[in-house]
């Protein structure tokens, strides 16, 4: 469930969603928020049927 929720957190982000209003709408500090976006970034798959996913980066 964390994981959908950082998904989701970066999603509101590059949508245009201020830090400070997704951190609250995910119950974290805006630090967190700031934390989740610099260490995962998207990948999405090639493959027919897969869903857009996140990986830790290196």
């Amino acid at each position: 469930m964390l994981v959908e929720q950082r998904y989701r957190a970066v999603l509101e982000l590059r949508g245009g969603s201020p830090v400070s209003e997704v951190a609250i709408s995910c119950g974290v500090s805006r630090q967190a928020v700031c934390t989740w976006t610099s260490k995962y970034e998207p990948r999405v798959s090639r493959a027919a049927g897969e869903s857009p996913g996140f990986r830790e980066r290196a």
